[in-house]
Parts: C-alpha cells; structure tokens; sequence
C-alpha cells in the first residue's frame, strides 16, 4: 500500500487527498474511511502522523510551506484542499495559501476527477448589510480574503484546460463540537463581544460542512462556486444569546466600537440552495449551536 518517496512513506493510489487535515478536513476523512473509501492526508507533525495511521488514514509528511520539501503526491481520485491558517505556526498565509497551494498543484501527478478547494465568505468583503451570492464580485479587504480569491483564481487557471472539474466552496463561519470554548469562556466572565450586537452572523455547522464536500465531490453538474451557509442568518445578540442560554451563563455583553475579527454586516446566500440542501442537517445555527453544546466538553 506504501512507497518511499524522499525518506517518507507515500501511498500509491488513493481515493481521497487531503491537504489541511484539521477541524473540517479530519471528519471528511473519518466521512471518507467509515464509507470504505482510501484517504491519504498531508501533515507538517511526525506524531500527527502516527494518529493519522491510528484512524485508518495513510499520512505524508511534509511542509507546504517549504520550497523543498514537496515531491509527488500519490494519484488521488478527488483532492480537498481545507488548509487553515495557524497564527503559531511562523509562516505567513501567503507562504502556505498560495505559494503552499502553488507547490501542491504542481505535485499532483495526475489530473484527479475532482478538486475542491475550501475557500471563504470573507472575499465578499465586510458588506453593509446587503445580501450577497456567487454571483456578487469579490471585494476583500481583510489579508485572509485577499489571499483566499487568489488562491480561487489559481485553482480556476490550473483545470481550465484539464479533465479535472474544479470546485470552489466558500464556507461561511464554521462552528460545532469543542469550537465554543473561548467563546463560552467570554460569556462566563462578561468579556465584551466584538461588533455590532444586531449586525449579522453567516455561519455553517461542521457537520454540514462535511457533507457539502461529500455532496460537491460526488455529485454530477455541481456549479464551480458554491457558498456553503446555513439557511437562515441570525444576528449576534440572537446567536450569542442563545448560546448563553444553552451554558448557563449570563446575558452577552458587546462593544459594538470594537470590530469582529471575521465577517462583516452582510447576509450569505446560496443562488444553488435547491442543490444543497440535502446537506444540510440543521435548519439554522440556533439549531446546529445546540448539538455542538452537547457534544462539546463544556
């Protein structure tokens, strides 16, 4: 099943490659391997990839960030890229988003039957309350939107004339299982919340998210560019409420003067909801924040 490949273990073939196997890229790996499938999965950690081989995943180590250290990567039916940004890792997004995803595509030894790059709501700029779609232009303004349309663009040119079908699913703000403790944490000691307390939140249960790359990646005539959210916005002081409500802990209290550092005022749409609502488990994110709570170890 394995090859040396540059002192590393390598498998051959497999059916899905991920590269970012973290919150998001992780399940769709257990998705993946609980439905029989193979999956192979990129990480910078030697022990990372010993949990991966522990969960059935065949792990490469490398760093994306290196101009050295990417060599061929195993044929791959579909690849996901969901690389997250980490603030401690001491490289910028550029090195890992662009240059990281330049070395990457470069790798890839043959053209897989699909690929799915997980992009963000943020291209769509702060917004001013309006709605916006696919077909809205992008207007970043923040550094992590910028490199996201970059990267979108890249993907775009690199399967124009490839059999390849190209994906690009912008997911809104993800949330579920152990992603509310700070926040949860905030609301127990009263710390003032960012932003305007009626300005809206446009966000995606991670279990949905799951299965919009499970829906994209096998689905025929899916659209090149999808906005993964969930169904209805709701604003801060509702979702922070609620969240409040389900923890116990007192009312949240907002610094309105003080910006969020993602998103802005603005309602995220699908123009192709009717193809991707079968994915979506939860009706809004009041819902979907109370399975979180209960399967967070709060």
């Amino acid at each position: 099943m394995y090859s040396s490949a540059g002192g590393r273990l390598m498998a051959e073939q497999v059916d899905l490659l991920i590269a970012g196997c973290g919150y998001l890229g992780l399940r769709v790996a257990h998705d993946w391997i609980a439905q029989g499938y193979s999956v192979s999965a990129l990480t910078r950690s030697r022990e990372r990839a010993d949990e991966f081989k522990s969960a059935g995943i065949q792990p490469i180590v490398l760093d994306l960030s290196s101009s050295t250290s990417v060599s061929e990567l195993p044929t791959a039916q579909f690849v996901l890229w969901a690389v997250g940004f980490d603030r401690n890792a001491g490289v910028s997004r550029e090195a890992i988003w662009n240059d990281g995803l330049e070395r990457f595509l470069n790798a890839l030894p043959d053209s897989p039957e699909r690929f799915v790059y997980i992009s963000s709501t943020s291209v769509y700029g702060s917004g001013d309350g309006s709605i916006v779609s696919e077909s809205t232009p992008v207007s970043p303004v923040t550094e992590g939107g910028k490199s996201c349309v970059a990267a979108e663009d890249r993907v775009c040119q690199f399967f124009a004339d490839t059999p390849t079908a190209g994906h690009i699913l912008r997911l809104a703000g993800i949330y579920g299982p152990e992603r509310l403790l700070r926040r949860v944490q905030d609301l127990k000691d009263e710390v003032p919340l960012p932003g305007d307390p009626e300005s809206l939140l446009n966000l995606v249960h991670v279990d949905d998210a799951v299965r919009l790359v499970q829906l994209i990646m096998t689905q025929d005539s899916m659209p090149p560019i999808l906005n993964g959210v969930a169904p209805q916005s709701v604003s801060r002081r509702r979702y922070y409420g609620h969240l409040a409500s389900l923890t116990s802990c007192p009312a949240p209290v907002f610094d309105a003067g003080q910006s969020p550092r993602r998103g802005g005022n603005r309602k995220v749409i699908s123009e192709h909801h009717h193809l991707l609502e079968q994915a979506f488990r939860f009706p809004d994110c009041l819902a979907g924040l109370e399975d979180a709570v209960n399967r967070s170890s709060l």
